[in-house]
């Protein structure tokens, strides 16, 4: 799942701002296209287990991504960076994906 850095998230000073409304439902679309089974949180049930992680720093964040401004979450990237495999947000110029 490739997500435009230009439209759904930005990373900025050791933060990643997404814009997780839009971000879920491509999530919850690619899991049914691509048939992926398992249990699936629903969104509100997504954001509170996101508060309660480590990587939490603050929700609904007016940040800019693009030309827009957005109500972002805000994820320590740093952190994110040190446990995960990241290098898919690091891409500047892909193809946008149409919901």
């Amino acid at each position: 799942m490739k997500l435009d850095p230009k439209v759904y998230y930005k990373i900025d000073g050791g933060q990643l701002c997404l814009w997780l409304t839009p971000v879920y439902d491509l999530y919850t679309k690619y899991r049914k296209d691509y048939a992926i089974v398992g249990e699936v949180l629903t969104y509100a049930q997504f954001k509170k287990q996101l508060q309660h992680s480590e990587y939490f720093i603050a929700s609904n964040q007016q940040k800019r991504i693009g030309t827009e401004n957005h109500k972002c979450w805000i994820i320590d990237y740093e952190l994110l960076r040190k446990n995960c495999d990241v290098t898919g947000l690091e891409v500047t110029e892909i193809e946008p994906l149409t919901v």
